[in-house]
């Protein structure tokens, strides 16, 4: 993805192959190197507050290596093992516990250590780890049967390894995680608590985290009249109320109409094409424009002493001119199909 657009229609992606997407909210959960760096382009673009927190989040350097043996290395009951003063410093067993008659151990550096293996070709970047180890454990015969070093700077799906708090960026995390206009909603170790950052578990708490957000978001976004019980839904045209509460989440469905016009529109579809489709399923749609709102009777249920269902709640103001066009639209195509039979 290269560009996100989003404002009150909601958010529209397009993609370095000229593909576009439409939804109503959007994650974004990609690292924060790419975010630091402006790979994706904002429209409008994000808050100054946000783009204040992205540059004062820092990036860390890290490298991994990892090393494939064919047996144990560690002694018994040892799974990890710290070298101070050395690069790499921290070394662990990534083997252990699943059962396997092979040892794989991985290597971490950071900071100051990571550069100065990063500033080495990866073979004697590999050799100068390797020999930290030897001289840890008293085996200069060590030897692994694979070996390999891994680093995010010049990946372009991440652009660094994880976030660090440089100093004035305490709040940087917090202001990043805060959704945008109901729209967007930022997830990531860089949108974690400072506590859980730069993990795993807090990025997997981030996801939550926002997945929340959205459906907190999608209740004020999306107002839906009050159905109050199966037998009081309004029966439609033949099709199923299961179906259509499947298909348009129980929103006035003229407004789903509105919707899906739109978006058939800015899928390229040819207004003829539409017309036709439309014409075939207008049915589908409760009219619930000012114009044409009528009482719409309950399905019949023996025990339903409810007053009929009338829809309360006008549809947004972004939609009424799509809603005015489609409705006279629909009824001059359902006046011409009707004159043809």
């Amino acid at each position: 993805m290269e560009t996100l657009e989003w404002g009150p229609f909601g958010v529209k992606a397009l993609t370095t192959d000229g593909r576009v997407f439409l939804a109503d909210q959007a994650v974004i959960a990609v690292p924060l190197g790419v975010l630091k760096a402006g790979r994706i382009r904002f429209v409008p673009e994000l808050p100054e507050a946000k783009q204040e927190a992205l540059h004062r989040l820092g990036l860390t350097d890290a490298v991994k290596l990892f090393f494939l043996f064919d047996g144990p290395v560690f002694p018994p009951g040892i799974v990890e093992l710290y070298v101070p003063g050395h690069s790499p410093d921290e070394w662990w067993s990534s083997a252990a516990g699943h059962g396997v008659n092979f040892e794989i151990l991985t290597a971490l550096a950071t900071g100051p250590r990571a550069r100065e293996l990063l500033a080495l070709p990866e073979e004697e970047a590999l050799k100068s780890a390797l020999q930290t180890l030897r001289q840890a454990l008293g085996r200069p015969d060590l030897t692994p049967r694979r070996a390999r070093l891994a680093h995010w700077q010049d990946d372009p799906y991440t652009l660094g390894a994880y976030s660090k708090a440089s100093v004035g960026a305490s709040q940087a995390r917090r202001i990043l995680a805060q959704p945008v206009g109901n729209r967007l909603f930022f997830a990531g170790e860089h949108t974690a608590s400072n506590a859980w950052a730069a993990t795993v578990h807090g990025a997997y708490a981030s996801g939550r985290r926002a997945a929340r957000e959205v459906l907190q978001a999608r209740a004020l976004t999306y107002p839906t009249p009050p159905f109050r019980n199966p037998a009081t839904r309004p029966a439609l045209g033949g099709v199923t109320t299961t179906a259509q509460t499947a298909q348009h989440g129980e929103k006035p469905l003229c407004w789903a109409f509105a919707v899906d016009w739109g978006a058939a529109a800015l899928k390229g579809e040819t207004r003829q094409r539409r017309q036709k489709r439309f014409a075939t399923t207008c049915s589908n749609y409760i009219p619930c424009l000012p114009h044409h709102t009528p009482t719409i009777k309950p399905a019949t249920s023996p025990s339903s002493t409810s007053a009929p269902y009338t829809s309360p709640v006008s549809p947004p103001p972004s939609l009424l001119a799509a809603q005015e066009a489609s409705s006279s639209i629909v009824a001059s195509t359902a006046r011409a199909t009707q004159g043809k039979k």
